[in-house]
C-alpha cells in the first residue's frame, strides 16, 4: 500500500503507525493501524532526515547502521533479536520504555524491506509488545514505521525503523514547551 501511494504526485510522505489503548491519543477504542500521505514533508522527518545526512557526510556511514553495531555489540539496551531484526530501548528517548526495531538490511522504507523477512520483524514485535505488556500492564502505546520521504527512499543515510512507543504520562506544558 505504501509504494502504491507513493505514485501520487501529491504523496511527498506516507505515514505508517498503529494506535492501541485509549492514551495512544485515538478517537476509536479499538487497536487499529492507519496509512495517510501528505503532500509535504513534516518537520521531525525532515530534522531526523538532515541530521542523518550531516552524520553521512561527516562520517561516510550510516547513523542508523552505527547505532544498530554499537547496541548489538554494547548488549546493554537489547530487548531481542532475530536474524534480521533487532529491538533496543535507545540511549535517549522522548518518552520512557520507548524500543527501537531496527533492520540490519539498510533501506529507506518499511516498503522496500524483503518480503521474506517480514516474519523476522513480525515475530520480535510479537515478542517485544508483549512484553511490554507484561511488564508495564497492556499500556496504551504508538507503533510508529520511521521511513523516509519520497526523496530519500534510496539513499545510504535513510533507514527505516519501528519505534514502539508506550504511553506511560501525559504531556504538559514543561514537555510540550521545550519538547524533553
Amino acid at each position: 500500500r505504501m509504494q502504491a501511494l507513493r505514485l501520487f504526485k501529491l504523496a511527498d510522505y506516507v505515514s505508517l503507525f498503529k494506535n492501541h489503548g485509549v492514551r495512544a491519543g485515538t478517537s476509536l477504542e479499538h487497536p487499529h493501524s492507519q496509512i495517510v500521505t501528505l503532500p509535504m514533508v513534516p518537520w521531525q522527518v525532515r530534522h531526523r532526515l538532515e541530521g542523518a545526512a550531516r552524520y553521512y557526510d561527516d562520517h561516510g556511514r550510516c547513523v542508523w547502521c552505527d547505532v544498530l553495531h554499537e547496541e548489538r555489540d554494547g548488549g546493554l539496551r537489547l530487548v531481542g533479536e532475530r536474524p534480521g531484526f533487532t529491538a533496543f530501548v535507545p540511549y535517549a528517548t522522548y518518552r520512557p520504555s520507548t524500543v527501537w526495531i531496527v533492520p540490519h538490511a539498510h533501506a529507506g522504507c518499511f516498503s522496500l524491506a524483503q518480503p521474506e523477512v517480514l516474519p523476522e520483524m513480525a515475530s520480535l514485535l510479537h515478542e517485544v509488545t508483549f512484553r511490554l505488556d507484561r511488564a508495564l500492564g497492556d499500556p496504551s502505546f504508538n507503533l510508529v514505521f520511521r521511513v523516509g520521504s519520497r526523496g530519500h527512499l534510496r539513499t545510504e543515510y535513510c533507514h527505516w525503523y519501528l519505534a514502539i512507543v508506550p504511553r506511560l504520562s501525559k504531556m504538559s506544558g514543561f514537555e510540550l514547551g521545550t519538547g524533553m
